[in-house]
């Protein structure tokens, strides 16, 4: 029995050493089964870790490149050569106008079509006055009025001396009673189209009469006229009676063409300027000659240079 509990007593320790080999063999199989979800935190650990040094990495070289390129602009821009200052430029204002007017009234228009196509090609605001009755009246007013220029009835009237001077058709007679002058004026006025206003033609008896020029300023007034007189008599009433009727008026400064003459004509159309320049506008009346025309052609298209430009009659009658 002694021996027995002797060879149990031999056995313990064997016994033990199982139990001790089998609590490691536990050890080695719990850490084997919680090593891989370590590593996976490990890794996700690290690669989150990469990634923040990464960003950061990334943004210090943006920041990098970025003061790099400011360095290269910056020496670019130092060896830019200096701008060039740009001086100030004084403020170009439009040329104006000239304020002095003149108007030039060409009379007995309406025996042909060269004359108002020579006026037209000049392209200056000249006034025509046509005569009625002629051959060519109501062609020429219809030129004249599509070309933009102001058309006049140059109305006959009786002159003192009727034998040297006649006024053609369509003639104003003192001898007439009123209606005779009405009749007749109406006839006038059916010749010659697209008229703004009337003037005399020769009347140097006429335009003295009272009763035939209250009749003219009646007709002038119904139609919306105006009258200039041509001041072929120092005598005239033409203007006294227009302002005493309220019909609107003006009358000639100077005759452009008493002789044909270019040079006269020139030194006239000076005169007409000096008088615009003193009073503010002046009116000139000249005829169809091919004198007269050609130094119209010669000063007109440059005569703002002489301090005056050319209206239409009606922007000067009041």
């Amino acid at each position: 029995m002694a021996q027995k509990k002797k060879k149990n007593q031999k056995k313990a320790p064997t016994g033990s050493k199982k139990r001790s080999g089998g609590s490691k063999k536990g050890l080695a199989t719990a850490s084997s089964r919680y090593r891989i979800p370590l590593v996976i935190v490990v890794a996700i650990v690290a690669v989150i870790v990469l990634l923040s040094f990464s960003d950061r990495f990334s943004d210090w070289r943006t920041e990098k490149a970025r003061e790099a390129d400011s360095e290269k602009i910056a020496s670019i821009i130092d060896e830019l050569p200096p701008p060039v200052v740009d001086t100030m430029k004084p403020e170009v204002t439009p040329p104006t106008l000239p304020t002095d007017m003149i108007a030039i009234v060409i009379d007995d228009m309406g025996q042909g079509l060269q004359s108002i196509n020579d006026l037209i090609e000049i392209n200056s605001q000249v006034t025509v006055s046509v005569l009625p009755y002629l051959s060519h009246s109501a062609e020429v007013a219809e030129l004249a009025n599509s070309s933009g220029l102001e058309v006049l009835l140059h109305v006959p009237m009786e002159p003192h001396d009727m034998k040297r001077h006649n006024p053609g058709d369509g003639i104003l007679h003192t001898t007439m009673t009123v209606d005779e002058m009405r009749s007749v004026l109406a006839g006038d006025l059916a010749e010659v189209p697209y008229i703004t206003g009337m003037n005399n033609h020769m009347g140097s008896k006429f335009t003295e009469d009272q009763t035939g020029m209250k009749t003219v300023m009646e007709v002038a007034g119904k139609h919306g006229l105006y009258f200039l007189d041509s001041k072929t008599t120092n005598a005239s009433v033409a203007v006294a009676i227009a302002k005493s009727m309220g019909v609107r008026n003006a009358s000639r400064n100077i005759f452009l063409d008493n002789k044909r003459d270019e040079e006269y004509i020139n030194g006239q159309l000076s005169q007409l300027i000096r008088i615009a320049k003193k009073r503010g506008y002046a009116i000139a009346i000249g005829h169809p000659y091919p004198e007269t025309i050609a130094v119209l052609a010669r000063v007109l298209p440059s005569i703002e240079e002489r301090g005056v430009r050319v209206v239409s009659l009606s922007e000067l009658v009041k």
